[in-house]
């Protein structure tokens, strides 16, 4: 599942703001990408591209003030 915006009770200190955060179970499997990088507070605006094998990449431009 690839989302967008979704309130979290925590944040882990070890993820970069600017990047998608990719949930993965314990057999390190993906289970859900937040692709909010909260643009509107001064982080990145980012994109996903998949290919037609499913393999993907993450683009993030950081807010330019």
């Amino acid at each position: 599942m690839v989302h967008g915006h979704t309130p979290v009770l925590e944040v882990d200190v070890h993820s970069n703001p600017h990047k998608p955060y990719v949930n993965r179970n314990k057999k390190g499997e993906i289970v859900n990408i937040a692709l909010d990088t909260g643009c509107v507070y001064g982080y990145s605006l980012s994109a996903m591209i998949i290919d037609e094998k499913g393999d993907f990449e993450f683009i993030s431009e950081r807010n330019a003030e």
